[in-house]
């Protein structure tokens, strides 16, 4: 009965070690995370603040090309966009781009992420198991050495 607890008690020991190694890997990962959400909020601001860009842009152009005379009064005659519009339309569509591919790079790796870490930490119910099993392990030692 002895050398049966203190397997057990072995067991429950590495075990709980293992729930302690756990709880010091998931501190790191929850810095990592805390600076993916920050990250994801100023990559999210910034996309915002592209897209109220490109709706000012567009009202630009609009009032522009509203500016003009039809095409059939200016007898092929052609009026381009100043070069520094285009440039900055240009420059707003690319940045939007560029941010929305980032976002989606971070979501990837954060699903990635917490699939990896599903898979390899035990779950709530498991760790809840080990301590019943150790209560009811205590429990029945009180009562032997009560007898």
């Amino acid at each position: 009965m002895e050398s049966d607890f203190n397997t057990k008690l072995k067991f429950l020991k590495e075990q709980e070690q293992i729930c302690l190694d756990n709880a010091k890997n998931a501190l790191p990962i929850d810095d990592t995370l805390r600076s993916v959400k920050c990250t994801m909020l100023r990559v999210e601001m910034e996309l915002h603040e592209n897209e109220i860009n490109l709706i000012q842009a567009e009202k630009a152009v609009t009032k522009l090309e509203q500016s003009y005379p039809s095409p059939e009064s200016l007898a092929g005659q052609v009026f381009p966009l100043a070069s520094t519009t285009y440039q900055d339309l240009l420059s707003m569509l690319m940045s939007s781009k560029k941010t929305v591919d980032h976002c989606n790079q971070i979501k990837e790796e954060v699903a990635t992420y917490n699939e990896q870490i599903s898979a390899k930490v035990p779950s709530v119910n498991l760790v809840t198991k080990l301590i019943d099993y150790h209560n009811n392990t205590l429990e029945s030692m009180e009562k032997i050495s009560k007898n």
